[in-house]
């Protein structure tokens, strides 16, 4: 089986790193450990929080059943829902 080519790990840093609206960070950071400390956590480059916080307002959308909001909302919603959970998390 052919092997898959390794992500290019400093593009998205730098992907990241321009980024413009405010994602809360990754979802799932792990902490590093280097001879049995915790030294820092490593970002897992993968879905940020406020994606997660947006699947999580899409579920519960779901859950609404003829009182949620119209298919081509949901969307929208979902992340103006993960925003106000980022703007209360600064709080």
């Amino acid at each position: 089986m052919p092997r898959k080519p390794k992500p290019d790990l400093d593009a998205i840093d730098a992907a990241m790193a321009r980024k413009t609206i405010d994602d809360g960070g990754y979802a799932f950071p792990v902490p590093m450990v280097f001879d049995g400390s915790v030294v820092d956590t490593v970002n897992e480059r993968g879905m940020s929080l406020r994606d997660w916080f947006a699947g999580k307002a899409l579920a519960r959308a779901q859950s609404l059943g003829p009182s949620a909001p119209a298919v081509g909302d949901v969307a929208r919603w979902a992340y103006e829902q993960a925003d106000a959970m980022l703007a209360e998390r600064k709080r």
